[in-house]
């Protein structure tokens, strides 16, 4: 029943979806990448590469990798983060070229600290933004995400909460 109820469901999306409305897109996006319950970590560059899908035009799904800098501890501790996220966005139009977006997805999180035990862990992610379309072709967005937890808690790294607040282009194919 569950699988019959699904199959109606993907159906219907995909026949309500213009077929006009579909194309690939790549993005690049900079910003600052922080982390909570860092005592004295710096906020670091973050830069991210992604690709997506503009399945509708209300609906996307991308899938993209962050590096999000290295960054260092009071006590000297230095770690490099980054993640690797797939995510559904929602696009809500305001006006002609402005729209506000949410981001649901998963996220690989990783943490390696100098001289200890990398770490990585599976968070569900979540984000809010803005995007502003240019042309066809370019459209500019800024967000702010909720990356989930990096490190871990055992004795070689601690528990801490990763957001990211980016600007960044995406050039539709």
């Amino acid at each position: 029943m569950k699988k019959s109820l699904f199959t109606l469901a993907l159906t219907a999306l995909c026949a309500a979806t213009p077929v006009m409305a579909a194309e690939t897109y790549a993005v690049l996006d900079l910003g600052r990448h922080s982390l909570s319950s860092c005592a004295g970590c710096n906020n670091t560059t973050a830069v991210r590469v992604g690709v997506g899908y503009q399945y509708s035009p209300n609906w996307a799904f991308e899938t993209s990798y962050a590096a999000l800098g290295t960054t260092t501890s009071a006590n000297g501790i230095s770690g490099k983060a980054q993640a690797l996220q797939v995510a559904a966005i929602g696009r809500l139009p305001v006006a002609d070229s402005f729209a506000v977006t949410g981001k649901l997805g998963i996220a690989g999180a990783m943490l390696d600290v100098t001289g200890g035990v990398g770490n990585t862990n599976i968070n569900a992610t979540f984000g809010f933004g803005a995007e502003y379309t240019l042309s066809k072709q370019f459209t500019v967005r800024a967000q702010y995400e909720n990356l989930g937890r990096f490190g871990n808690a055992s004795n070689t790294t601690a528990t801490m909460k990763g957001t990211l607040l980016s600007a960044g282009i995406v050039m539709n194919f």
